[in-house]
């Protein structure tokens, strides 16, 4: 039965402190897998087929493993079917031990990496979507140049006009 360590590493303070743990828990350098931050789980996977039937596979954290719940949850089933003990580290998981507080942690986990993964600050827009495209709000004020009352306007293109002078208000200021 052998031990075996896995860690992706951010920076050089995260990686000493893997490390040390790792150290602590004497394994041996050969059975320790280090990832670099924002590489895909092809080295992880790589462990995995060299973990045998009783082994225990030691994860720092469960973000190391990264990516979606879906791809954590099928990591986690390969580890299971191989019959290998998983620690996750940091989040003081260990599967030998499952009881009702650790499932309960073990799944606040998994709800928590969805979260950290998948709703990242770039990926949603605030607010109601914008009632006109950038082009046809172009095209809308070249009417408005053209002469064409805003009544007229703004039946054409099926806005208010609260809803024009706040596109007229918004385009003043990006000029201004």
């Amino acid at each position: 039965m052998s031990v075996f360590g896995f860690c992706r590493i951010s920076n050089e303070n995260n990686a000493s402190l893997q490390l040390s743990l790792f150290q602590q828990l004497e394994i041996p350098e050969a059975n320790i897998y280090i990832a670099e931050k924002g590489t895909d789980n092809s080295l992880l996977l790589l462990l995995l087929e060299k973990v045998n039937y009783g082994d225990t596979l030691i994860i720092y954290s469960v973000h190391s493993i990264g990516g979606t719940v879906n791809e954590l949850i099928q990591i986690i089933k390969l580890i299971e079917d191989r019959n290998v003990r998983l620690v996750f580290h940091l989040e003081e998981i260990d599967t030998s031990q499952i009881n009702g507080a650790t499932f309960y942690k073990y799944n606040n986990i998994l709800i928590n990496h969805e979260h950290h993964f998948s709703l990242k600050p770039f990926d949603r827009k605030k607010g109601r979507p914008k009632a006109l495209s950038p082009s046809k709000v172009d095209a809308m004020f070249k009417w408005v140049e053209k002469g064409y009352s805003i009544d007229r306007i703004c039946k054409k293109y099926n806005i208010s006009r609260n809803t024009y002078y706040n596109y007229k208000h918004e385009k003043e200021s990006k000029n201004s």
